[in-house]
């Protein structure tokens, strides 16, 4: 799907908390470096900087799709206008409450 995206010239970000280098390295390790466009990668370190704060928000492009595995992140993300949130049910501790209109199984 990703490969589809890219072909198509959709501009494929990540949105994403922990520490940078981990999470880069990560990225990188599961080769998904290659499809995202790097102004389109966001890293929140955790520490100082909470993904759903609104500072943090605001580096978001406008009318962004945002698909998370953490529900309370998709629940505040639909109170704000200029993203489309949905819900990744991926099984974590994050995923506790599904509904059937913004959920993606697999």
């Amino acid at each position: 799907m990703l490969s589809e995206l890219k072909k198509r010239k959709y501009k494929i970000g990540i949105f994403t908390e922990g520490v940078p280098q981990f999470q880069s390295n990560k990225l990188k390790n599961l080769k998904l470096d290659k499809y995202l466009s790097p102004e389109y990668i966001f890293i929140s370190n955790y520490i100082s900087e909470m993904k759903s704060t609104p500072t943090f928000l605001a580096k978001l492009p406008n009318n962004a799709i945002i698909v998370d595995n953490n529900y309370s992140i998709v629940e505040e993300l639909s109170k704000r206008a200029h993203f489309t949130p949905m819900f990744l049910n991926d099984g974590s501790k994050y995923g506790k409450r599904r509904s059937h209109n913004d959920s993606i199984t697999e």
